[in-house]
């Protein structure tokens, strides 16, 4: 039987654990990526970033106001992708990139851009509100005095209809009983 030969194992190389306590810095370092047009998932791919679930847990715990802080970064994210289409269509004049690659980029970049800020770039115009149609108030309205002296409501509702256009006299509209 041969001698067992004594093996020194070398131990595997071993990644640096991931942050799990939140920090200002890791907080203020996720949101500059994401301000700069980036997503949170390659926000968090780095060896020395947190777990995405860990983040989305931060969050929701506002730590620091990372709630507003995030939204923020968002909102700065879609002014970053306005830069990206100005980049696109300066290699699109160049002809660095094929013209139906660079439509499919820029309307990849528009569709976040309309998402994350709708009311700047989206297809609805703040000026643009959505029509209503009538609106019925029924209120209960007078007193009177009952046969032993105490005041009570008149049980007889009065409905009003309120529509989205003025009317023709600028009265306020009759009560329909």
């Amino acid at each position: 039987m041969a001698p067992m030969r004594e093996t020194k194992d070398k131990p595997a190389p071993t990644k640096p654990a991931r942050p799990i306590l939140y920090t200002p810095e890791i907080g203020e370092k996720i949101c500059e990526i994401i301000a700069s047009g980036e997503s949170l998932v390659k926000a968090c791919e780095a060896d020395d970033m947190p777990a995405i679930s860990t983040v989305w847990s931060w969050i929701r715990s506002n730590n620091d106001n990372l709630q507003e802080r995030h939204r923020y970064a968002r909102e700065q994210s879609a002014w970053s992708c306005l830069e990206k289409l100005i980049q696109v269509e300066n290699s699109l004049e160049k002809r660095l990139i094929d013209s139906q690659a660079a439509r499919v980029m820029l309307d990849s970049i528009r569709w976040r851009m309309s998402k994350v800020l709708p009311l700047i770039f989206g297809d609805t115009q703040p000026n643009q509100t959505p029509q209503l149609g009538p609106i019925t108030i029924t209120a209960v309205m007078g007193f009177q005095p009952s046969e032993t002296g105490q005041i009570v409501v008149n049980p007889t509702p009065i409905n009003v209809q309120v529509t989205d256009k003025p009317s023709d006299n600028n009265q306020l509209p009759e009560p329909v009983r």
